[in-house]
């Protein structure tokens, strides 16, 4: 493994403490689930494509971003 080169771990755990860290920014900052600031759609993401809906870590950092930066459109799609 090259020096600088992270783990899979690493970066999972990076990942994790990334939505943890914005998660309690959201509290401090009062948004919380039951508040409309949570628009329904933002939480329920989906891809337009395979028309599933996002589970577990992808579902809350999904609807984390849309909310934060207020999307309305539920459906992610990632680009390469």
């Amino acid at each position: 493994m090259e020096k600088n080169k992270k783990s899979a771990f690493e970066i999972v755990m990076e990942d994790r403490k990334e939505i943890v860290d914005e998660l309690i920014k959201s509290m401090e900052q009062g948004y919380v689930a039951t508040r409309k600031l949570w628009d329904k759609m933002a939480v329920r993401p989906q891809n337009p494509v395979s028309e599933v809906y996002y589970k577990g870590g992808n579902r809350f950092r999904l609807s984390m971003a849309a909310v934060k930066n207020g999307y309305k459109d539920p459906r992610w799609l990632r680009t390469r």
